[in-house]
């Protein structure tokens, strides 16, 4: 469900969120999070840390761990540390966890007013209504298909931008452009 008007200088949706629409929306923010992309410098310094921690446990008497073991351990170690972490965000358990939490909320799942106005952004349902000021959204994202407004580095407003025509889509990426001085990344 998509109704789209502009009232004065507001450019005011209705929308109905759909799974698919939520979804691949927390799949692009979860891509775009610093700790999402810097997994593996992580698996790769606990991997060196475990070495020099078995390295010095290793003693020179053959009382310790030897060396081979201690390389093996680790080794073992590096090898499974990033199957649990390719397991834990395989794309189709991840939508399916994603789908789940859509699905258990009430709140996720009404209808939603949406306005884009020279304050910021404003949503109201029958259960909740927020506004986002301009000076909130740290930077702005566009993927093919949605636009995101940042408030932090993991969490983001978005919407689809099927529900805009290209002159209001147009019209919210230059408003966002001047509110946001420097702030605001768009594809085109």
């Amino acid at each position: 469900m998509c109704k789209t008007k502009s009232v004065g200088e507001k450019i005011v949706v209705e929308i109905q969120y759909s799974i698919d629409d939520y979804v691949r929306g927390l799949e692009f923010i979860k891509n775009k999070s610093f700790s999402y992309r810097n997994n593996y410098l992580f698996i790769g310094a606990s991997g060196f840390i475990t070495f020099i921690i078995f390295y010095f446990l290793t003693n020179k008497n053959g009382n310790g761990l030897n060396l081979t073991d201690a390389l093996m351990l680790i080794l073992g170690l590096m090898l499974i540390i990033p199957i649990i972490y390719v397991v834990k965000d395989f794309k189709p358990f991840a939508d399916q966890s994603f789908a789940q939490e859509y699905k258990a909320s009430p709140l996720l799942q009404e209808a939603q007013t949406i306005s884009f106005s020279e304050d910021g952004i404003e949503s109201k349902s029958k259960s909740s209504a927020g506004k986002i000021n301009w000076n909130a959204v740290i930077k702005t994202a566009e993927s093919d298909e949605d636009f995101f407004f940042f408030t932090s580095p993991k969490i983001a407003f978005y919407i689809p931008k099927r529900v805009f025509s290209i002159e209001q889509q147009n019209e919210i990426k230059n408003l966002a452009k001047i509110k946001l001085t420097g702030k605001a990344n768009f594809l085109q």
